[in-house]
């Protein structure tokens, strides 16, 4: 039964503290709660039900997956899977390998360098095999942490519905961006690590659209931006039926610069640019007829900038444990998607060891 039908909402009196509705009884009780579910929140996910442990992953987002989600666009009756967030996995460490090896065989991945992985049809493909026996609630945030005796009791907002639960958790991990994971703290009140607060992402105008009509004789192409480009990269990716699937991200100071303008002025920028970059690659100009209507994505939270040297982190007055991209490992050597992987495994491997 899904989480969404299963748990009922409970009303009562305002609570002008939280500044939401009070509620007297958590709708469920549940050993391990994971806000977030990326590539972190889900390696955790899996690694704890491998365990034999329960667990229940609360996602802000319509789709678990965070930022390696893709988008199903139509182009020339032609259904294209673009990756709007991290559009490949660089594996460099045996664990990840051992999994990225196993997504390989059951056709959900393929390799396309000796240390390039990437989804099939898309990056999500390998999140929804990650999240295969993971209990998950979507379209939810959590607006406020609390202790209550030896439990977490946390408040949580379904959208679409008028009427806050609660849900109580003996353990509680964090997996989202440093900067999300901070403002759920200071909703709660609750003490923000240090090594939390110091983190910083950049942010990325993304810029998606389709290209059919055009044989380019590989499956992939990395286009890197000029000096005076306002775009940093451009990738194309052949699909089933021959047409290319194309991202194009802006640099990222940029991005910074022009977070809060109008989308319309973004996607002619960024659309100049992809045409004249193409048309320069390949030498032939192409029409507005091969190509599908653009559309621009904004991550307000792309990559983060600096990370700490720890395989995750717990903060020691309510031991609450945090995981994701911004954590480089014991040694310092993980990165991007490889390091939400790592670090999502990792805790849930302690996690199992002191429970």
């Amino acid at each position: 039964m899904s989480m969404t039908r299963e748990v009922s909402r409970l009303g009562a009196a305002k609570d002008e503290e939280i500044g939401m509705e009070k509620l007297d009884t958590p709708s469920r009780d549940i050993p391990i709660a994971i806000i977030g579910g990326g590539m972190a929140g889900l390696s955790c996910a899996q690694r704890l039900n491998e365990l034999g442990h329960e667990c229940l992953i609360i996602d802000r987002g319509r789709r678990i997956g965070g930022r390696m989600s893709s988008k199903r666009i139509t182009h020339q009756r032609e259904q294209l899977w673009i990756d709007q967030g991290a559009p490949k996995i660089d594996v460099h460490s045996e664990v990840l390998r051992e999994h990225a090896e196993e997504w390989v065989s059951k056709g959900k991945a393929r390799w396309l360098t000796s240390h390039e992985l990437i989804g099939e049809p898309s990056m999500s493909a390998i999140l929804s095999a990650m999240s295969l026996g993971c209990d998950a609630l979507s379209s939810a945030e959590v607006y406020s942490i609390r202790r209550d005796d030896n439990q977490f009791v946390l408040t949580v907002q379904q959208y679409g519905e008028e009427t806050p639960f609660l849900i109580s958790a003996d353990h509680v991990v964090i997996a989202t961006p440093a900067e999300q994971s901070v403002r759920i703290l200071e909703q709660s009140g609750l003490i923000v690590p240090a090594a939390l607060r110091a983190i910083q992402s950049s942010t990325a105008w993304m810029l998606m659209l389709g290209l059919s009509d055009i044989d380019l004789e590989q499956d992939w192409i990395d286009i890197q931006g000029t000096d005076d480009d306002p775009l940093q990269e451009i990738r194309l990716r052949r699909q089933s039926g021959g047409s290319y699937a194309i991202v194009a991200e802006m640099k990222p100071q940029l991005s910074a610069s022009l977070m809060a303008e109008d989308r319309q002025v973004i996607q002619e920028l960024m659309l100049s640019s992809c045409m004249t970059a193409l048309n320069r690659r390949f030498g032939t100009p192409i029409a507005s007829s091969q190509c599908s209507e653009p559309r621009v994505h904004r991550w307000g939270l792309a990559r983060p900038l600096t990370q700490v040297q720890a395989p995750f982190l717990i903060s020691s007055e309510l031991d609450l444990r945090f995981v994701g991209d911004w954590l480089s490992g014991p040694r310092g050597e993980w990165r991007n998607a490889e390091a939400a992987f790592l670090s999502g495994l990792s805790l849930a491997d302690h996690i199992s060891n002191t429970r």
